[in-house]
């Protein structure tokens, strides 16, 4: 599902990007930061949530989650494994990115600040 798209899964405009994946793809961090949330997550599956000064990042649907609350990570560290947990219709990373700021820890409350990922 791209950014912003719409569908029966989706009735309101996705905040992310899925990129399909095999379970256990390597998910990395994608830039220095500090573990916020590392777990189950309800609809997001098992997910991992980075907070940095100019980010915070969300991945959502992770079989197996490495990172750990409070933990300082950089650039490049493995994070958790791609996978199918939540509401998912396939094997995949739902990465997301907001604004600095607070965390969202509830996957279906909406995050107002969310940025469209980069490809």
């Amino acid at each position: 599902t791209q950014y912003g798209a719409t569908d029966p899964s989706h009735p309101l405009p996705h905040t992310g990007r899925d990129y399909a994946a095999p379970v256990g793809t390597p998910a990395y961090a994608p830039e220095n930061g500090v573990v916020r949330y590392a777990g189950p997550m309800g609809t997001a599956g098992n997910a991992v949530i980075i907070q940095s000064p100019s980010v915070n990042t969300y991945m959502f649907h992770l079989s197996q989650v490495l990172a750990k609350i409070d933990q300082n990570v950089l650039a490049g560290a493995l994070m958790a494994h791609t996978g199918n947990t939540g509401h998912s219709t396939g094997p995949h990373l739902h990465f997301e990115q907001t604004m600095p700021g607070p965390i969202m820890l509830d996957p279906a409350r909406r995050r107002p600040t969310t940025i469209e990922p980069c490809w």
